[in-house]
């Protein structure tokens, strides 16, 4: 079998051509691996030392960050982008704060979990980078926004780790205290307790809510095993606000009490 290079010649100044079919009997090597220097920030027109030569682009970055658009985009260039940090890597689908022929042109936002793989190709026709596979950790499938979260309605995205918080059904968050002590003893969307008496506590919240129009749930337990029970109640004299919740603990007559075990879940927009 000829070699590849006896067939297109050995002038590497020019753009070599292949006419007809050409088979392939033993492995192809696609070679011109770049790293680029870590993502701090959202990347629009992205272009990258070495890209033009590149056919994979070894990418990582220090939080999620999204591209919009990439250069270097000729004629039928089939270019692999490759995961290999810690932190989702977003392929933004028609985003217009990239130059239009350096856009990607997509289903939907193609979001890489680290140590995945994706394909694309340039289309010279449309102008755009296109999706040609994808694989490993939900890289073929988008990962779902904030406001798909919070729409309830797509079927076809999927839900990540960070972003299943934004559901209406999901806990923005919650908190199991020791009324006692005041100790935190498990939380999730809450920064402290503010203990400002027997029975009466402000939880405040990690991420504020886009009103104070969220929906609390507590239960707590009596100080001491007689008989009747404390209900948890939001103050009276406290209006809830974005960033924290002041309640009550107490008996039906009116007495305040810690509670031994006390919790608090919330729910609602963020």
């Amino acid at each position: 079998m000829r070699s590849l290079e006896h067939l297109i010649g050995s002038q590497r100044s020019e753009r070599p051509e292949i006419v007809g079919n050409f088979d392939i009997k033993q492995s192809l090597q696609l070679t011109g691996d770049i790293s680029p220097s870590q993502i701090t920030a959202d990347q629009n027109d992205y272009n990258p030392p070495e890209l033009s030569t590149a056919a994979r682009l070894r990418l990582n970055s220090d939080a999620a960050r999204n591209i919009t658009g990439l250069q270097g985009g000729t004629d039928g260039r089939v270019l692999y982008i490759h995961n290999v940090g810690s932190f989702d890597i977003a392929l933004i689908d028609e985003s217009a704060l990239s130059t239009a022929a350096n856009r990607f042109a997509l289903t939907a936002n193609l979001t890489l979990a680290p140590d995945a793989v994706c394909e694309l190709q340039y289309d010279s026709t449309s102008l755009r980078w296109r999706s040609v596979g994808a694989a490993g950790g939900g890289g073929g499938a988008a990962a779902a926004t904030q406001a798909e979260m919070e729409a309830v309605s797509s079927t076809t995205v999927y839900t990540s780790p960070g972003r299943q918080h934004f559901h209406p059904g999901s806990a923005k968050g919650f908190v199991k205290w020791n009324g006692s002590t005041s100790t935190i003893d498990a939380s999730y969307g809450v920064t402290s307790l503010t203990d400002n008496g027997i029975g009466d506590f402000t939880v405040n919240f990690a991420t504020a809510f886009s009103s104070a129009n969220y929906a609390p749930s507590g239960m707590v337990r009596k100080n001491s095993g007689t008989n009747g029970g404390v209900f948890m109640s939001i103050d009276n004299n406290t209006a809830p606000t974005v960033s924290a919740l002041r309640i009550k603990n107490q008996d039906d007559g009116a007495t305040l009490h810690d509670g031994l075990y006390a919790c608090l879940s919330v729910f609602g927009d963020q």
